[in-house]
């Protein structure tokens, strides 16, 4: 980010306005206390109340109305009043710059950082809403593509602004509310003697879950070690693997249902890790695949790639999942496992800690996540317990 939001002494709401939804991240001397997703998104809000069919001030005052009270349930504001409110997204965008361009100076794609008091929101809002959508559309600093959905943002902006006793908004010009995020669990810089620490240092702030990350570290370093010659592997991607494996989940700090791709933003923007920008690129990426489908020529970040280092995501990609699947439970109850490669097949034996401990889902982990490493080896894959 071209400027850094003084978080980690203060309170703090994130708030990123979709189409969908109303992300919402509570944040107190840089850690994250709370999080909501709210179905008030712009596009949905102005569907849902027909906004031009209805009138935009009929509808701009039902639209507050369903936000306020969706926001009253989501968040205990006194605990939060007179907070740092930050909006990220195209309706904060677009704020900074028609506020811009009504204060009289030129509106540009700079307006990280703007800050857009709550009276300019309530005053821009009140008159947008006696335009009709081609009068906005003409509108200085507004694109006109959001044209019709800018009153909805706006609405929720206001009833925000209103409940957290915010006398303004700070506007992020980055889209990605994992950016904001970056700059709350962003530590200091500089080189250090071990390599792993910023990366263990960046799960702690991260709120990482570390006996599954150094577990899995620890099972994707035994796959290489058995399996890395048969793949190709070199030896400089022994670090790129253990970093991916301690890095995989960090995206759960924003939410778990797409945190593998959240990790990679996260990974990707973190210039505090101290990996070099193609090192960062490639454990961003191979922290990506570990769960969902695997590298995809659908993928442009991918595509992007030399096939070089195409090949290496695939590579490491391939074990790490493996590995993920084999802590499936977040149990560390795997001890070791053993591979034997044999013409048609890999054969995974599972060594639990504890004698004849149950490692049933462990193994099915590890069996559901094998894809992209048979189809790597041209190998069936089976995981399966070791015999005692």
């Amino acid at each position: 980010m071209a400027h850094h939001f003084p978080l980690t002494k203060t309170r703090a709401i994130v708030a990123d306005i979709g189409g969908g939804s109303l992300e919402l991240i509570g944040a107190v001397n840089g850690l994250v206390e709370h999080t909501a997703s709210l179905p008030l998104g712009a596009v949905r809000l102005t569907e849902h109340h027909a906004v031009e069919e209805r009138g935009p001030v009929r509808a701009v005052r039902a639209i507050r109305k369903a936000a306020r009270k969706k926001l009253r349930k989501a968040i205990k504001w006194s605990a939060w009043s007179g907070a740092v409110v930050i909006g990220s997204g195209g309706t904060f965008t677009n704020l900074a710059r028609m506020a811009a361009e009504r204060r009289g100076l030129a509106s540009t794609d700079a307006v990280h950082g703007e800050e857009v008091s709550a009276a300019e929101v309530e005053q821009l809002l009140e008159w947008l809403s006696t335009r009709t959508a081609e009068e906005r559309r003409e509108v200085p600093g507004l694109n006109p593509d959001r044209a019709d959905i800018i009153l909805a943002g706006l609405a929720v902006t206001a009833e925000l602004l209103d409940l957290a006793s915010a006398p303004s908004v700070r506007v992020s010009g980055f889209g990605l509310r994992e950016g904001l995020l970056l700059e709350m669990v962003g530590g200091a810089t500089g080189p250090v003697a071990d390599p792993l620490r910023p990366l263990r240092e960046f799960v702690e702030r991260c709120q990482g879950d570390r006996r599954h990350v150094e577990q899995v570290r620890t099972l994707s370093l035994s796959l290489f070690d058995q399996l890395g010659d048969a793949l190709g592997c070199e030896a400089g991607e022994r670090f790129l693997l253990e970093a991916a494996a301690l890095l995989h989940d960090v995206g759960q700090m924003v939410s778990y249902r797409q945190h593998h791709k959240h990790s990679y933003q996260l990974i990707l923007h973190a210039d505090r890790l101290n990996l070099s920008a193609r090192d960062r690129s490639l454990v961003a990426l191979i922290s990506r695949y570990h769960r969902k489908k695997g590298p995809s020529r659908k993928h442009e970040e991918y595509m992007a790639l030399p096939d070089a280092d195409r090949a290496v995501v695939r590579r490491l990609s391939g074990l790490l999942r493996v590995a993920d699947g084999l802590d499936r439970g977040h149990t560390s109850i795997v001890e070791r496992v053993r591979t034997r490669l044999m013409e048609h097949r890999l054969s995974i034996r599972v060594v639990p800690r504890l004698g004849r401990a149950d490692v049933s889902l462990e193994c099915w982990g590890a069996q559901r996540k094998a894809d992209v490493l048979a189809a790597l080896l041209d190998r069936e894959v089976t995981v399966a317990p070791a015999a005692i």
